[in-house]
């Protein structure tokens, strides 16, 4: 670092991080200037033997879906630089660890997290916080969580005598259907009026609601994940047509198409 051009001598300081507890250090000053370098003497220092560990606690997992999670806790360096990992793994040995994290060196608590991914969906985890300083390593505890299950979501449509404003029922399964939750069914990205938020009952939805204006609608579902389930949306979108004809009965006519992800209604 500069120490300036003047002609009249000035303090100067320099911290040091990092170093070894109960050892003796020896430094000196170095200054160079365009005609030469000056050492001063050598001195001497030795380190604090005593000091403790980090404190940590681990936290309960969060944002637990059917592949990621993350974890957190609280670190407390207690003076010392410290770093800290969580371990994670499906037994009580972890096999895992995130990439060692500084947690400052500060005398205070502070909040630490990790994310997860590419868990196996529906794998309980073990995993627990530990941090290490200069005088020690410390193990926050072991908790565990439970990734998502995956589950599939399906739009099922049956015929129906319908024109425009007449009642229209949408049914969605759910499978496992032991998922808890709710459906939102949608035309594009709009949600289905009176059917934003329908309650799974043993792994199925069904709302009646109607059309009002002659067209066609592109419908699916997605299921909005619960307790233990990952989220899902349907694979197959019902094309559903309404028409107002004057003069003929109304009747529906179900038509299954070639391509296996679609099927559409046509009513007339």
């Amino acid at each position: 670092m500069s120490a300036g051009s003047a002609m009249s001598a000035l303090g100067v300081t320099a911290v040091l991080t990092g170093l070894t507890p109960g050892i003796t250090y020896d430094f000196r000053l170095v200054a160079t200037n365009t005609r030469t370098t000056s050492y001063g003497a050598n001195t001497i220092f030795t380190t604090s033997s005593t000091g403790s560990a980090p404190t940590v606690a681990t936290d309960a997992a969060s944002g637990v879906s059917t592949g990621a999670a993350t974890l957190s806790g609280t670190v407390n360096p207690n003076g010392s630089d410290a770093t800290y990992y969580f371990e994670y793994g499906t037994t009580g040995a972890y096999g895992s660890a995130t990439t060692p994290t500084s947690a400052g060196s500060g005398a205070s608590t502070v909040g630490v997290i990790a994310d997860l991914l590419g868990l196996n969906a529906g794998a309980t985890y073990d995993f627990q916080l530990v941090a290490a300083n200069a005088y020690g390593t410390t193990y926050g505890g072991n908790l565990t969580f439970t990734a998502s299950s995956a589950t599939t979501t399906t739009l099922v449509d049956s015929p129906t005598l319908a024109l425009p404003g007449d009642r229209v029922t949408l049914t969605a399964a759910v499978s496992p259907a032991s998922a808890i939750g709710t459906i939102e069914f949608s035309n594009g990205s709009s949600p289905v009026l009176e059917c934003a938020a329908v309650t799974l009952v043993s792994g199925s939805a069904t709302c009646v609601t109607s059309f009002t204006v002659a067209g066609t609608y592109r419908l699916r579902a997605t299921y909005s994940g619960g307790t233990g389930f990952g989220v899902s949306t349907s694979a197959t979108r019902l094309s559903l047509s309404t028409s107002q004809r004057l003069g003929r009965p109304s009747s529906c006519l179900l038509r299954r198409s070639s391509t296996a992800t679609s099927r559409s209604s046509t009513f007339r």
